[in-house]
């Protein structure tokens, strides 16, 4: 690439869904600090050297202080592939669609510059879509009977994010439904541990009444 100025151009413009920004909005994404009217020398640097490493000098185009990766049909990005597919799956809702999308999640975006400004909202983004995908899905497994499937699901979502009550109350009703009540009740209290600790609040009253349901072994119903 050259130089990563030149590389993070080409993210942002692969993050935009027209694929295209302002020069304005390039300056203050990579030199946030700095006085823009010094900073030309340093951005025509940055297209100059996103060009030679994208290999040809019509994939980048400048003009009339507009930036945009052209043309449109020959970009080939995994984001929008995923939110495609996403969409597809949230109309439809069958599980293999689900499962199609999914596997077109890659995970954590960009992390090498996960803490990046202009990183950090596009992010959650995906991941709260990815989370709702293994969410729909597993409820669909869920009700299939397929306990197996389900249980990775909600997994995943707990390893992602330990204070997902949807997840964690989830494993409490399979495990419960296995005859595993003592594991379905240590699922809730790592539940409320996490949440008391890091958001400072308390299950849901319909959480508290499944646990209470789970230990007093009113659930699953007789």
């Amino acid at each position: 690439w050259g130089s990563r100025k030149a590389q993070h151009l080409v993210k942002l413009l692969a993050l935009d869904p027209q694929l295209r920004l302002t020069t304005e909005q390039f300056l203050d994404a990579l030199w946030p600090d700095q006085d823009p009217d010094g900073l030309a020398p340093a951005f025509r640097q940055a297209c100059y050297l996103a060009r030679r490493a994208l290999g040809h000098p019509d994939l980048l185009v400048v003009r009339g202080g507009v930036v945009a990766l052209a043309p449109i049909e020959a970009a080939a990005i995994d984001v929008r592939d995923f939110e495609g597919a996403a969409a597809t799956a949230l109309r439809r809702r069958t599980a293999d669609e689900y499962a199609a999308a999914l596997a077109r999640y890659g995970g954590a975006l960009l992390p090498d510059d996960r803490y990046a400004d202009w990183v950090i909202l596009p992010a959650e983004r995906l991941r709260a879509l990815a989370t709702r995908l293994r969410a729909e899905l597993a409820g669909l497994h869920e009700q299939a009977g397929a306990d197996d499937e389900a249980e990775a699901l909600w997994r995943q979502i707990v390893a992602d994010d330990p204070a997902d009550e949807a997840a964690n109350v989830g494993l409490m009703r399979l495990y419960a439904r296995q005859g595993q009540r003592q594991r379905a009740v240590q699922q809730y209290h790592q539940l409320h541990g996490r949440l008391r600790d890091d958001l400072a609040v308390a299950p849901d009253p319909a959480t508290r009444q499944l646990y209470a349901a789970i230990l007093g072994g009113q659930y699953p119903p007789p």
